[in-house]
């Protein structure tokens, strides 16, 4: 799953206060990037959510703590939004 998840490539918008949304969650990508659109890639070797800009320069790197092997089979991927 993780391989064919790094395959892919997403483009998000950075809102007023700097986030972006993915899989229901929002991550900090920085205020600074207000009104980008960014690149969502996922690196399985590190687990991580990597942000860049449309030139491909990284931004930011964050945890994809929902992509563990357990949350996964458990199906509990996704942020359910009250």
């Amino acid at each position: 799953m993780a391989d064919h998840l790094a395959t892919y490539v997403v483009v998000r918008r950075v809102d007023s206060k700097g986030l972006v949304s993915l899989y229901n969650r929002s991550r900090y990508v920085g205020k600074f990037h207000s009104g980008k659109d960014v690149y969502v890639l996922y690196d399985p070797g590190r687990n991580e959510w990597l942000f860049a800009d449309r030139d491909g320069r990284q931004l930011r790197s964050q945890p994809a703590d929902e992509l563990s092997r357990q949350r996964v089979m458990d199906l509990d991927v996704t942020h359910r939004r009250q």
